[in-house]
């Protein structure tokens, strides 16, 4: 996965005086970066000491050009272009950046595989409010379309902020007495990040619950100035069906009731949603989710790609069939072909490739853990057991 980047004291001392130099507030250099202002903020001020490398060189892109238009009189521009240099560290050969297994593939990278799918979730970004979700098994790419979607709307100037909902899951599942004062908490971690995200003005949190949080919140974001907003809950069944289910009958009502709120919702659902004892795609609280776009196996030009992409030279034709053949029988298919590629990489042998696949303890190892996960919670009941594996093999 790629490391996020440090920043020191220094370096934000000298992305405020860089502000100040040039006369920019943080509305304005974040627009031509690129980056969400309340994200802008919380860098700045320290509170998201660490940031991903493309956005970093994004804003020292910005700067360079700030620097190359400024005619203020007086500015020494060479010592400022320095101090960009040094404090962005602006790659000059970001396409070259070969993503590893194991996280979502940045759009940035070399090895980014563009999916059919995209189209539909570019053409929702130019129209109206939507809420949609992106849904399929594990390893599928659930993720890597969120960040790019992320990526995408950022570009087409939304404010999006990106939630990991595991983050907010609870050790086991809830009992009913556990459940509303779990979700309260649940809610007031949910305003507090977006108030920083999103830079908001503060709402009051006492006795937050189900039935207010929409009505607190629905002012500071409805406010005239604010670009259209959306928010992208990864993850979701990692909640548990408890909790899940509370946070899609909020997004129901939100969803209904958002006139005048630009807010969108984007959500990231497992297929092994049965491991929760419920579907909760079948769950009234679901029926406002729409498209729901669902993400199958790599088909045989995206295996050519991503073998072409991470092997380069040494890629070879016949290679394309013998992965094929190797991940038919992989719910992760994608995740497969991705080990795959970068096992040929270093060992360009489908014969060497075969052996790793079967050894309980080499490169495979992870994703054979994945889909012992997934025949585990393979549900019992006849219909939701053909709707999972339909999914699974989608």
């Amino acid at each position: 996965m790629i490391r996020s980047i440090q920043l020191s004291d220094d370096d934000r001392g000298f992305l405020r005086s860089l502000l100040a130099s040039l006369n920019l507030t943080q509305k304005i250099f974040g627009e031509r970066a690129g980056v969400p202002q309340g994200w802008l903020s919380g860098v700045m001020s320290g509170k998201r000491p660490a940031i991903e490398p493309e956005m970093l060189t994004r804003m020292g892109n910005a700067a360079q050009e700030f620097v190359k238009e400024t005619e203020i009189q007086g500015l020494d521009a060479e010592l400022l272009e320095k101090g960009i240099a040094q404090v962005f560290r602006i790659r000059q050969e970001t396409a070259k950046l070969i993503a590893p297994p194991g996280g979502a593939i940045p759009p940035y990278a070399a090895n980014f595989i563009e999916r059919p799918e995209m189209e539909i979730a570019r053409s929702l970004l130019a129209g109206t409010s939507f809420t949609m979700s992106v849904e399929g098994g594990r390893g599928t790419g659930k993720t890597t379309f969120l960040k790019w979607l992320q990526e995408e709307a950022e570009r087409r100037g939304f404010e999006v902020a990106f939630i990991d909902c595991g983050d907010f899951a609870p050790a086991r599942e809830l009992s009913d007495d556990q459940l509303e004062p779990r979700f309260s908490e649940l809610l007031v971690r949910l305003a507090e990040y977006l108030e920083e995200a999103w830079s908001l003005p503060s709402v009051n949190k006492d006795g937050m619950c189900f039935t207010n949080w929409w009505l607190r919140m629905k002012g500071p974001m409805g406010a005239a100035h604010a670009r259209p907003r959306l928010l992208i809950l990864d993850r979701l069944t990692r909640l548990g069906y408890n909790l899940g289910e509370y946070l899609l009958k909020l997004i129901r009502n939100i969803h209904n009731s958002r006139h005048g709120v630009a807010l969108s919702f984007a959500l990231g659902v497992d297929a092994d949603i049965v491991a929760i004892k419920q579907d909760l795609t079948r769950s009234d609280a679901y029926s406002v989710v729409q498209p729901r776009i669902l993400l199958g196996r790599f088909n045989d030009q995206q295996i050519r790609l991503m073998l072409q992409l991470v092997c380069d030279e040494n890629f070879s034709p016949e290679w394309v069939q013998a992965v094929k053949g190797l991940a038919q029988h992989h719910y992760c298919q994608p995740y497969f072909v991705h080990l795959a590629a970068n096992f040929l990489q270093t060992d360009p042998s489908t014969e060497a490739l075969l052996k790793e696949v079967a050894d309980p303890k080499g490169d495979f190892q992870p994703l054979r853990e994945m889909e012992q996960y997934i025949n585990y919670h393979e549900p019992v009941e006849p219909e939701l057991k053909e709707a999972y594996k339909e999914v699974l093999a989608a």
